[in-house]
């Protein structure tokens, strides 16, 4: 009786012959009631064909060809392996050093970047994938993010990461930034420590402090502009 019990719990798919609708049915049941039309389905006439295929899975496994170092013969394996055996030679080969997961790429992917603090002109070297850090010198919180704005924006930003108006933005304020790409409307004084890029869509009406400046055909630009290297624009 245990066994049984256990066995009817189970339950599989079946499709009603009247309706064709799917509904699950307990594993030891010999006929049901269909669901939707309320007739009788007699569960032992139905073949294994009128049953619901399973379906495939839907995650796949990454994998990469790699060569074998003994036989040169390619061969797929896991992207996440670090050791194989090959199929042709029967050879172990390692991979450790073939293939990298995503969490070596990121690490190496990682820059080293040189910004200047804006309270104390002390020059850091961070991370180019860092969001904020402390000076070493003043210990004060330094922003690095990227910013992009769309539509009204009054205020004034402080970042030492890239900050990007569309075209549909409209931004009133000072802006101090690492970067800056200009495409929609600006009113207000941008000082960038890298460079400005102005779209030819973007309207500017103030001042720019930049040592680069890379504006295109079509831009509309009225105001100061102040173009050379950081030390000579905090001057």
């Amino acid at each position: 009786m245990l066994k049984y019990f256990r066995q009817s719990k189970k339950a599989r798919k079946i499709s009603c012959p009247n309706c064709l609708t799917e509904q699950e049915v307990p594993g030891g049941a010999v006929s049901v009631y269909c669901k939707n039309c309320r007739r009788r389905i007699d569960i032992k006439k139905q073949s294994p064909a009128d049953l619901p295929k399973p379906s495939p899975p839907k995650w796949k496994p990454k994998v990469v060809s790699i060569s074998c170092p003994h036989c040169h013969s390619l061969q797929e394996v896991l992207a996440s392996a670090i050791s194989a055996y090959c199929k042709n030679c029967n050879q172990r080969i390692t991979i450790r050093h073939e293939t990298k997961t995503d969490f070596q790429a990121d690490v190496n992917m990682t820059k080293i970047r040189s910004i200047t603090c804006p309270h104390c002109n002390c020059i850091e070297k961070v991370p180019a994938a860092a969001l904020s850090c402390f000076c070493h010198e003043c210990g004060n919180r330094i922003n690095l993010q990227n910013y992009e704005i769309r539509g009204r924006f009054r205020g004034d930003l402080d970042t030492k990461g890239t900050v990007f108006i569309s075209c549909n933005g409209n931004v009133e304020g000072n802006i101090n930034t690492g970067a800056a790409i200009i495409a929609g409307r600006f009113k207000g004084e941008i000082i960038a420590e890298e460079k400005v890029e102005i779209r030819p869509s973007a309207r500017l009406y103030g001042k720019i402090r930049t040592p680069s400046l890379l504006a295109a055909t079509g831009a509309t630009l009225k105001g100061h502009l102040h173009i050379g290297k950081q030390s000579s624009l905090k001057s």
